[in-house]
Parts: C-alpha cells; structure tokens; sequence
C-alpha cells in the first residue's frame, strides 16, 4: 500500500489511533493512513487526542432504553458469574462465549462490533440495545440505517464524532 502511495507521487503517514480520546465513549483503536501529496510540500502531521475518555455508566445515564434482547438461557448461569468488564470465557469451563463481554460501569466501553450479540450490560442479563450502540457510536439517535442492522452498521464504521475530531487537526 505504502509503494503504491508513493509511486503515485504521495507521502503517507500511518497512525494509530484510540477513540476513547476523541471524546467517543467506546475504546475503538483503528489504523489510519493519511496520504498528501508529495509536490505540495506539507509538513509531516502531529496528530494529537487528549480528551477525557467517558466511562460506560455516564452514557448509560444518558440513554433512555439500555437494555436489549435477553440473553439466550443457555448463557445465563456464565453471566452471572461473570466479573464486569471480563469476557463470559473467563468462567466458562472450556473458554467458551469469548464473544460475550459484559461491559464494565467504570470504564469506557470496548469496541462495538458488526457481530450481533457481543456486548452484555454489566447487572442486567441482556445485550446492550441498539439505542446505547447509537450513542457509543456517536450517530445521531435519528440516523436513517435504511433498515439494516444497526449493530453491523455501528461495527464497521469508523464512529462520527472519532472523523470529525481527525479532519478538525488534519485541516
């Protein structure tokens, strides 16, 4: 990718970057990869993020409808005995439900994947609904997903508001 860039006449820099520190109150780490043209003459870019990150609890004192779906019965003795923020595999005899994790009040919330059915509320034996997805997102709650699933959109975006403070240092 990087010699393709650069055959092109570009300059790329990679960066790694954490949501949790652009205000997004998910901690999702993605690779971004920023090309300028090489004629230009930019200066390299120092990309910067130091915004306090938001714990699950003060989203979820925002959002009106926390909880989702229950839990299948299968999976609810390992929920119980589930520590917040720990995956269900953490007691489960063979390592099983590692998809599973209950979501922990006091930390911000892992990454939202496409995958259905992965983050669990942290006392309640249920998925987090799609409201909170939206909002640990950071979609605007009246989004139009033209009915897709709201858990598969959320998973494969990059969230809003992580772009928005991106362009903000990039302009």
């Amino acid at each position: 990718i990087l010699k393709r860039f650069e055959e092109a006449g570009y300059k790329v820099q990679l960066f790694l970057l954490n949501s949790a520190l652009m205000g997004v109150p998910q901690a999702r780490e993605r690779v971004f990869f920023i090309a300028r043209r090489e004629d230009l003459g930019w200066p390299d870019l120092r990309l910067s993020f130091y915004k306090k990150s938001m714990p699950f609890k003060e989203v979820e004192a925002e959002v009106e409808n926390v909880l989702g779906k229950p839990i299948a019965p299968n999976i609810r003795k390992y929920f119980f005995k589930t520590p917040a923020g720990k995956n269900l595999s953490y007691v489960h005899p063979r390592g099983s439900y590692f998809n599973c994790k209950k979501v922990h009040p006091e930390k911000v919330c892992p990454t939202v994947t496409a995958t259905e059915g992965d983050l669990l509320h942290y006392k309640e034996p249920y998925y987090l609904s799609d409201e909170i997805i939206i909002c640990l997102q950071t979609f605007p709650q009246d989004y139009d997903f033209k009915g897709r699933s709201v858990k598969y959109v959320c998973g494969m975006s990059v969230p809003p508001l992580m772009m928005k403070e991106i362009a903000g240092q990039i302009v």
